[in-house]
């Protein structure tokens, strides 16, 4: 039985064959070995960081934006915030994943800094405004996630550096 391989194609793993990845006479017989589109471990983790960045920075500019209303912190802004280390705990555990597949070698170890940091940033405002939800801490909560917003995108750089034919 030949062995399958793995190749890249338009952002997106494909699976064919390696026996009939030359033969175009045998295109037919491909067909029920290929597979579209697989995401794989890396495009989730990289599809992860780019949630984390969007969610974060639309939290902080959310808190911005009621910090200059002079309005205080609410429930509906509090439950989003709690979302936001469970959004990057998700990441955290993908990015496990990837390691233990082999693939954090290349990554250098303030990559995985940035990570804590964007996990740990909202529980530590919580803890040190004490559950305050005035305006103060609605700045605070703002000022956090747009620079937890920030370390996912210095996060990114510090990764793996793929290069995708779109």
């Amino acid at each position: 039985m030949p062995a399958a391989s793995l190749g890249a194609r338009r952002g997106c793993l494909t699976l064919y064959r390696s026996e009939f990845e030359h033969s175009p006479a045998q295109h037919a017989l491909i067909a029920p070995f290929r597979i579209s589109c697989i995401m794989g471990p890396l495009q989730i983790h990289a599809n992860l960081a780019n949630a984390v960045i969007l969610f974060n920075t639309i939290l902080g500019v959310w808190g911005m934006i009621k910090f200059f209303r002079g309005e205080g912190l609410d429930g509906n802004y509090l439950g989003a915030v709690a979302l936001s280390p469970l959004l990057g705990l998700v990441q955290v555990v993908v990015g496990l994943v990837l390691v233990s597949l082999g693939l954090g070698v290349m990554v250098r170890f303030v990559h995985y800094l940035y990570g804590v940091l964007v996990v740990i940033s909202a529980p530590a405002v919580f803890a040190y405004t004490r559950g305050r939800d005035d305006r103060g801490a609605v700045l605070l909560y703002g000022a956090t996630l747009l620079l937890t917003a920030a370390f996912g995108w210095r996060a990114q750089m510090t990764g793996y550096e793929v290069n995708l034919d779109f």
